[in-house]
């Protein structure tokens, strides 16, 4: 057994292995090809022309507004490929969740756990549907993207931008009931000494209301916005009751 590798069954007879393969999920969706750069400041914003021309003159060719285009399709292929692998990774953390739900010895571990899991495969899914589905209403499989939610080497085939959007959502409302003993939701207060780290911090995890803000925008995203505003409400309400993003100071 090479010293590098760790098999599947191993790191998954822990606990610990759980928030291992999580954190290396968060890792991967760090990269520059990815949120680190080029789905936040970088390519997008390329395309978005938001870049003055006298400071980036090597932006201005016409060519990266073409599609195909050989200015962008090594970009789109990186990005495309990445976050599949990711939904890969992620549909395994899920598997491995129930089949060994017996190693979660920590309270609310398992649920919490998998409910990051299941909004992080709505996340990805939902960010790929806005980069390369023109309506996201249309019924029509054709016009839609690959949506994978289990681990296998068969080719997914596409589904309808609607149907993609239904799918989102309904990781999203799962997401949301196994995250319902959430800390940063109960308001429990977890100790350095009870825990590692993973449930102190809250807030740099795709937490509970990191999920209903998403659904929010799902569902705007969908013109949906009786359920937006409902979404809405449960991140605005947790500040104006619990405070619990307050605005930063002057």
């Amino acid at each position: 057994q090479p010293k590098t590798t760790v098999e599947e069954e191993e790191v998954f007879s822990r606990e610990i292995g759980f928030k291992e393969a999580l954190t290396g999920i968060y890792i991967k969706m760090a990269s520059k090809d990815l949120y680190a750069k080029n789905l936040s400041y970088g390519f997008l914003d390329i395309l978005g022309q938001r870049y003055e021309p006298s400071n980036v003159e090597a932006y201005q060719d016409e060519l990266w507004y073409t599609f195909p285009s050989t200015k962008t399709e090594s970009y789109t292929t990186t990005i495309w490929g990445k976050m599949y692998n990711i939904i890969a990774n992620v549909n395994n953390l899920l598997y491995y969740c129930d089949k060994k739900q017996d190693v979660f010895t920590t309270e609310n571990y398992y649920e919490i756990i998998k409910g990051e899991a299941l909004g992080l495969r709505a996340f990805l899914h939902f960010d790929l549907l806005r980069l390369f589905c023109e309506n996201a209403k249309s019924t029509s499989d054709e016009d839609g993207i690959p949506y994978v939610d289990e681990l296998t080497k068969q080719v997914t085939v596409s589904v309808s931008p609607a149907k993609v959007v239904e799918r989102v959502i309904q990781d999203l409302t799962d997401a949301a009931t196994c995250l319902a003993n959430d800390p940063v939701l109960t308001g429990r207060e977890v100790s350095t000494s009870e825990d590692d780290g993973y449930l102190v911090n809250r807030n740099y995890h795709l937490n509970y209301y990191a999920v209903m803000g998403l659904m929010a925008r799902v569902y705007m995203y969908a013109e949906n916005t009786t359920e937006a505003r409902r979404c809405a409400m449960v991140v605005i309400d947790a500040h104006k009751n619990r405070n619990v993003f307050p605005w930063a100071d002057k």
